[in-house]
């Protein structure tokens, strides 16, 4: 799926953050680099749908105003920079609540089986039984990573996703969303866009630079 922004353009009450901006995220992984307080946050915030700027966006030609709800959250996944939770639940039901938007009364077998994989890409099967509140910061970012990847959505959008890891687990995660992406591009002809700010992704296809907005 190709996201295109087409002059965009945000501010938070009287301070402009994105002026004029325009990005193009084909199928490939994508890095949104730039110093501190340039923008990019803001930027992921404006292409998943939470913000409304000026301009526009479109997934595959299509304006993002124009989905509804549930097709733009089995679309695009947006992974914050501070996602973790301590809400009552274990591992599992952590990242199973990542395929909400496709869950009925009852939970599919496919349901089970994604967020089974998702726990075992990221190699924290182990921690499945394990409840939110006994996590360490590092492993709550990896459990977040494994609900965005469990909705298999055509956009991932990570802000920071290494925030909290240590560098082995780094290298880890750019060799995942490199996997994932050509495994996506096999499955249905198409690589999913990812766009993450922060430092250089190891082995991307494609780095934007954003200069104060």
């Amino acid at each position: 799926m190709k996201l295109e922004a087409k002059h965009l353009s945000f501010r938070y009450r009287a301070d402009p953050v994105l002026n004029d901006v325009c990005i193009i995220a084909e199928p490939m992984v994508t890095a949104v680099i730039g110093p501190n307080a340039a923008g990019k946050s803001t930027l992921l915030r404006c292409l998943c749908g939470i913000l409304k700027p000026e301009g526009s966006i479109l997934l595959d030609g299509k304006d993002l105003k124009a989905y509804g709800n549930d097709d733009l959250l089995q679309a695009v996944s947006y992974l914050p920079q501070d996602s973790s939770s301590n809400a009552a639940l274990t591992v599992f039901e952590a990242v199973l609540l990542g395929r909400l938007n496709s869950l009925s009364w009852t939970v599919t077998d496919e349901d089970l089986s994604l967020t089974l994989d998702a726990l075992e890409n990221l190699g924290i099967e182990e921690l499945a039984k394990v409840p939110l509140n006994e996590l360490s910061g590092g492993q709550k970012q990896m459990v977040s990573i494994a609900q965005s990847i469990a909705k298999k959505p055509a956009v991932l959008l990570m802000d920071e996703p290494t925030n909290s890891l240590d560098l082995q687990h780094q290298l880890e995660l750019f060799d995942l969303i490199r996997t994932i992406t050509k495994r996506h591009e096999h499955d249905d002809g198409r690589r999913p866009a990812r766009p993450q700010p922060g430092c250089e992704i190891r082995g991307q296809d494609r780095a934007a630079e954003l200069r104060d907005g």
